[in-house]
């Protein structure tokens, strides 16, 4: 809950009644703010004429109003209630919370210009305001910058979904679900370049120290990339006959073959199984 000001401490009231007045809409915002947090709502800006919007309309009539007053009118409706945005037919569907909440503020700038008071208001919601609905509404949800930049380093570690959400829930004493993070996940593979060939180069060359080559087609197009880092120099040179080790799989298995090299009649020298050892494959 916010830090209380001067006038929310002389009001100590976070309730509204037609007749409220405001010395400033930092004011206004104040008082919906501990509106919300005491009553478990969310409420948006409906409807709203900036003053400076007004004084282009009407010229002199807004010339007086206060600058300090932001809007010559807004209405704050609840989340559940407002306008509901018409779609095209080619766009997907997807749910929504709206539920035609009559619910609203109607806060207009006075006669004078010197305050803003509150005209009208309907307190009433049709639907349930409980505590816990509250804390799933997904402004409720959303994460802090960091703790957000933190659940996606996680994330790209491929820890364990239900861990992390724990963890968040408990650092930033939020509701967190799984589909947040996996929006989390898509946010941020929307942002990262899959088709930057010369930064992939460039990473595996600077940063790991890595050989590098290209295959392309006749075409020209890419087909391949292959590169050695310093480790896999150093394991090629000292095991010639390790081709490759595949660690995907998340399954107990192992699988070890011991290799033989023996001679022909052609003097070629030829790698033959004579182990194979498999623990945990089912």
């Amino acid at each position: 809950m916010p830090p209380l000001s001067a006038y929310a401490a002389a009001t100590g009231d976070v309730n509204f009644s037609v007749g409220d007045k405001f010395s400033s809409f930092a004011e206004v915002e104040e008082k919906i703010d501990r509106y919300c947090s005491a009553n478990y709502v969310k409420l948006w800006k409906r409807d709203a004429r900036t003053i400076q919007a007004a004084k282009k309309r009407v010229g002199k009539i807004a010339a007086g109003i206060s600058d300090v007053l932001k809007y010559q009118t807004v209405k704050f409706c609840c989340i559940q209630g407002g306008k509901k945005f018409t779609t095209q037919a080619t766009e997907r569907c997807s749910s929504t919370f709206k539920k035609d909440c009559p619910f609203f503020i109607y806060v207009a700038a006075s006669k004078a210009g010197a305050h803003l008071e509150v005209r009208s208001l309907s307190l009433g919601h049709n639907h349930d305001t409980s505590e816990d609905l509250f804390k799933h509404l997904p402004q409720q949800r959303k994460l802090p910058p960091d703790l957000e930049e933190k659940a996606k380093l996680m994330l790209e570690l491929e820890a364990n979904k239900k861990l992390v959400r724990k963890q968040l829930e408990k650092e930033s004493h939020k509701v967190v679900t799984l589909k947040d993070l996996h929006n989390i996940v898509t946010k941020a593979k929307s942002h990262t370049s899959r088709n930057d060939l010369e930064a992939t180069v460039s990473m595996l060359r600077d940063e790991y120290g890595a050989s590098v080559r290209l295959l392309v087609d006749k075409k020209d197009e890419l087909r391949a990339i292959y590169f050695q880092d310093e480790a896999m120099k150093a394991s090629f040179d000292e095991y010639p006959e390790f081709l490759s080790e595949y660690r995907k799989a998340q399954i107990p298995c192992v699988v070890i073959f011991v290799l033989s090299m023996r001679l022909k009649h052609s003097s070629h020298p030829e790698l033959e199984i004579v182990l194979n050892v498999q623990k945990g494959c089912r």
